[in-house]
């Protein structure tokens, strides 16, 4: 079954940019692309298909939107990256006792966040910050186990740097804040 939409803009495209297209398509499954042709910036645009994952709160990004078909492609690579190593080893927080504790350390992590003035999008396992003025800058983060830790939980961002134990909040809000000014230490 093909639930390919039709893309009302692929009429005006360039050969180069329907084969594109269809290979993103072809690539990417999960999402459908599509390209505005009447507007002259970030024309690529991907919006993840509904699934079950998703509806469950699993987290993630559900709209990319870039300049040219490249840039789409090293976002979706990398949302795939985030998809497949950063949620899947987040413990769904109503099937395990870890999961619950790292929704909870999520849920004071928004809070604190909240109270500073910048963007916070959350749920049961993952924290969306945004920089108020650089709309831009944002961090995701996650809570799982480090394994090099003994399992304990730690908080993540979304490349999977770890930023501070889950039990000491206020050093993730500090690394947290570092990353959206840009200065934070690279690991």
């Amino acid at each position: 079954m093909n639930d390919r939409t039709s893309n009302p803009g692929e009429a005006g495209l360039t050969a180069a940019e329907q084969s594109d297209l269809r290979a993103l398509e072809r690539d990417f499954a999960g999402w459908h692309v599509q390209v505005a042709t009447g507007l002259p910036s970030l024309r690529w645009n991907a919006q993840r298909k509904q699934t079950t994952a998703w509806d469950l709160g699993v987290g993630g990004v559900r709209t990319l939107n870039a300049a040219d078909a490249v840039g789409l492609r090293w976002m979706l690579v990398r949302t795939a990256v985030w998809d497949a190593e950063v949620a899947a080893d987040c413990p769904p927080p109503a099937q395990s006792p870890l999961g619950r504790v790292a929704a909870e350390r999520l849920t004071e992590l928004a809070c604190i966040l909240r109270g500073l003035r910048v963007g916070v999008e959350a749920s049961d396992v993952s924290v969306l910050v945004t920089n108020p003025d650089d709309r831009g800058k944002q961090v995701r983060i996650v809570c799982r186990p480090r394994l090099v830790d003994a399992g304990q939980l730690w908080f993540f961002d979304a490349w999977g740097r770890a930023l501070a134990e889950a039990d000491h909040v206020q050093d993730a809000v500090t690394e947290i804040r570092r990353l959206l000014a840009g200065t934070a230490a690279r690991s």
